[in-house]
């Protein structure tokens, strides 16, 4: 039976306890007792599944506030740093700081030469 795992376990459970105490199904037995088995299993791993979502939830929140935490003193690091050396300083640099510099003047275009037409009038 192809479904969801919710699907198919709701379908075993009913095959398993429709086949309980058939004696013309006695020889389905067996088959019952480990169909029993896997289900006893797989309630226990979707448990553990479920905490290991929470747990992983957990962390993901964790990672985020410690980003967080991480990226406003970094923030007071570099003004730190700027505060120390200025905003001009080719020292920030080496802390991934772009310093700020006087803009280069965009060379001015050269002046096509001036073309003269002559007027050949006859």
């Amino acid at each position: 039976m192809n479904g969801s795992n919710a699907d198919n376990i709701d379908h075993w459970e009913q095959v398993v306890t429709a086949s309980e105490g058939k004696p013309d199904l006695a020889h389905l037995e067996t088959p019952a007792q480990e169909l029993k088995t896997i289900l006893t299993e797989v309630r226990s791993l979707r448990i553990q599944q479920d905490a290991q979502k929470a747990i992983a939830q957990q962390t993901s929140q964790e990672i985020a506030k410690r980003m967080t935490e991480g990226k406003q003193l970094a923030t007071r690091m570099r003004a730190g740093v700027r505060s120390v050396y200025g905003n001009k300083s080719e020292k920030l640099v080496e802390f991934g700081i772009t310093p700020l510099r006087k803009r280069s003047r965009a060379a001015k275009p050269e002046s096509p030469p001036e073309v003269t037409v002559k007027n050949d009038v006859n």
